[in-house]
């Protein structure tokens, strides 16, 4: 009875892990793809609304869900409340305490960070240059992101049980 309830405590936690690192892939797809609604949207307030910046990113925070809509509501509170930063630096802010809850990866961050030191400091015009180029290359790590996914999702979930089940057998 102690040994089956052991192996219940090793196969069920590394079931567990290969389901989320299964999810996880999902997960960075889905917020990519919320990430490129989000710039679509954003573009839309500052090129055709001329919408203020911190109005902006709240509206489009109101838009989306998730870590990415937590993203842009901190980035209009700082640039609210942010005694004189740039909307670069509060950008940049934002996807730094943010980081840890996304499942993007440093090239995905890489591109929004490149995103955000533009951000702000130009007329409309560069403005929606930067944010339609910003936009396609998301476009092309969503394709990526959604390659791998099918690839590797069900390889994490059946990897993660048989791991528990490997243990559980040397452990026996």
């Amino acid at each position: 009875m102690l040994k089956l309830l052991g192996a219940f405590l090793i196969i069920i936690p590394c079931g567990l892990i290969g389901l989320r690192l299964g999810r996880n892939l999902s997960r960075r797809a889905e917020e990519l793809r919320q990430l490129q609604f989000a710039l679509q949207s954003l573009e839309t307030e500052i090129v055709f609304a001329a919408t203020p910046l911190p109005d902006a990113m709240k509206s489009v925070a109101g838009q989306i869900n998730g870590e990415i809509s937590e993203v842009f509501n901190q980035t209009a509170t700082e640039l609210v409340n942010g005694q004189g930063q740039t909307a670069a630096e509060a950008w940049h802010n934002s996807l730094k305490e943010k980081e840890s809850s996304l499942v993007l990866n440093k090239s995905d961050m890489a591109i929004l960070e490149q995103f955000g030191q533009g951000l702000g400091i130009s007329d409309r015009e560069d403005q929606k240059k930067r944010l339609t180029m910003a936009r396609m290359q998301l476009v092309g790590r969503e394709k990526q992101a959604e390659s791998e996914r099918r690839q590797f999702q069900k390889l994490w979930q059946s990897l993660g049980w048989m791991m528990g089940f490997l243990i559980t057998l040397l452990l026996i």
